[in-house]
C-alpha cells in the first residue's frame, strides 16, 4: 500500500516559500456528506494562475487551477471544466480534478506601479478523486507585490 506524501521536505519548502505572496481566501469544500470551510492567508500565484493553501504550510491541503493564459485587466469568467488545470488536494494529500462542472469568475486589475490586484470566486466546482468526490467554492484576493 503506497501513502499519499504528507508535508514538504526542505527544498520543496525552500522553493515555495519564495513564491509565496500572502492573501486571503474563503473556501468552502462539501466532502462526504460534510461540510469544511476554512479561512486561507496564503494565497499564491499571478496572471496565468493560481494557488490556495489551507491555514499553515507545510500543509498540503490546497487548491490550484490554470487558466492557460495571461489574463488581461478586466473581468473574465471560465468553465472549471475548460481549464487546462484544475486540482484540490484534501488534508490526506488525495488529489481531485475537475469531473464537469463549475464556473470561475475573476478579476484582474493592473496598477500604475506595476503590480495587480486579481480577485475571483469559484462556484460549485465539482471533482472527483480515488478518495471520493469533492465540490469547491471559494472567494479569494491576491495582491501582487
Amino acid at each position: 500500500m503506497t501513502f499519499p506524501k504528507v508535508g514538504f521536505d526542505k527544498a520543496e519548502w525552500q522553493t515555495t516559500k519564495t513564491k509565496l505572496v500572502e492573501s486571503d481566501a474563503h473556501v468552502l469544500v462539501l466532502k462526504d456528506h460534510k461540510a469544511d470551510f476554512f479561512r486561507a492567508k496564503i494565497v499564491s500565484g499571478s496572471k496565468s494562475n493560481t494557488s490556495i493553501y489551507r491555514g499553515f504550510l507545510p500543509s498540503r491541503e490546497r487548491l490550484h487551477w490554470s487558466y492557460g493564459q495571461e489574463l488581461l485587466d478586466g473581468l473574465h469568467q471560465f468553465d472549471v471544466a475548460a481549464l487546462p488545470q484544475f486540482e484540490y488536494v484534501d488534508s490526506d494529500g488525495f488529489s481531485y480534478f475537475s469531473s464537469g462542472s463549475g464556473t470561475l469568475v475573476v478579476n484582474v486589475e493592473n496598477q500604475a506601479d506595476g503590480s495587480f490586484l486579481h480577485q475571483g470566486m469559484l462556484m460549485n466546482a465539482a471533482c472527483s478523486g480515488s478518495n471520493g468526490n469533492a465540490v469547491v467554492n471559494c472567494t479569494y484576493v491576491l495582491h501582487d507585490f
